[in-house]
């Protein structure tokens, strides 16, 4: 079940009682600058669409059956992050235009189960050799950033079934070794 808070509030206070059989959190405010959570939390994804928080409880989303987050459109996210630094065991993540100008250190903890990462339109340039353990990805979404290169060959994501690359700045060559590597159109 989803449970979705819009408000136009900057502040937002869930609590336990809230989040009732409820495994997926949507927060979408274009004023959201503060999010309370009070209790036990449950859910296993959230999705914010919040441009402008600054923070988010951990006790939201540090606990073992948390398994997604999608954060889309926030200016703060380098506020964000430092919260995020404990989840482990991730299958999805979604930081699209974000503003990332590096490689979050926080998917480390989720290579050996991560199927979907999307940081597409962001600032990365480049995307870590250890990037290369993440053996159960199935999709990897990269558009829009300035990436220098991609140094990584099909071997390295066995299970890879979609790989965008749109509007990065390849050359003609790196694009056509790359898409012969992973059998892209």
């Amino acid at each position: 079940m989803i449970q979705s808070f819009k408000t136009r509030k900057k502040q937002l206070i869930i609590h336990e009682s809230d989040l009732n059989e409820c495994e997926t959190l949507e927060i979408i405010s274009k004023s959201l600058e503060t999010l309370e959570f009070q209790g036990n939390s449950k859910i296993q994804s959230l999705r914010l669409y919040c441009p402008k928080l600054k923070n988010l409880p951990k006790e939201l989303i540090s606990h073992q059956d948390f398994h997604e987050i999608r954060i889309k459109e926030n200016q703060f996210i380098n506020d964000l992050l430092p919260n995020l630094s404990d989840l482990k065991d991730l299958k999805n993540i979604y930081l699209t235009n974000v503003k990332l100008s590096t490689f979050p250190t926080f998917i480390k903890k989720s290579l050996l189960t991560l199927e979907i990462l999307d940081i597409s339109k962001n600032s990365i340039d480049r995307i870590p050799s250890y990037f290369a353990n993440a053996s159960s990805l199935k999709r990897l979404i990269l558009d829009n950033n300035p990436l220098t290169n991609f140094d990584f060959k099909r071997e390295d994501f066995e299970d890879l079934n979609y790989l965008s690359l749109d509007a990065i700045p390849f050359n003609e060559e790196q694009l056509s070794e790359i898409k012969r590597e992973f059998n892209l159109i």
